[in-house]
């Protein structure tokens, strides 16, 4: 009995241990979404974020509305502009951290 007790104890450590991980990457993820001003041209409707740019001309498609959802790696390649997608590259640049990068990347994978 103090053996299945013990295991039910570290099964649920490991699973809110997991839980809190996931919530805190996907804050660090939002956080660096809007940080880095991708909010500028980007709008995440899902996620009650609007693009602050006012021209349409520049504005980005709204990231909740993608057609076809890349996984992270894939998504970070593209802001380094190593990969292009439907033939274009993205529009900016990217000049922040690379854990930031890793962290957008990682959060935009994860919406649906």
């Amino acid at each position: 009995m103090r053996v299945r007790t013990t295991l039910v104890a570290v099964l649920t450590t490991v699973t809110l241990s997991v839980t809190t991980f996931t919530a805190q990457s996907q804050d660090a993820g939002k956080e660096a979404f809007l940080t880095n001003n991708c909010n500028r041209c980007h709008a995440i409707e899902s996620q009650q974020i609007e693009a602050t740019v006012q021209s349409r001309r520049v504005r980005g498609p709204d990231l909740s509305q993608l057609e076809e959802r890349r996984d992270a790696p894939w998504l970070k390649q593209y802001l380094e502009k190593e990969l292009q997608a439907n033939d274009r590259d993205h529009s900016v640049a990217w000049t922040g951290s690379d854990e930031d990068l890793k962290d957008i990347a990682s959060w935009l994978a994860s919406l649906e």
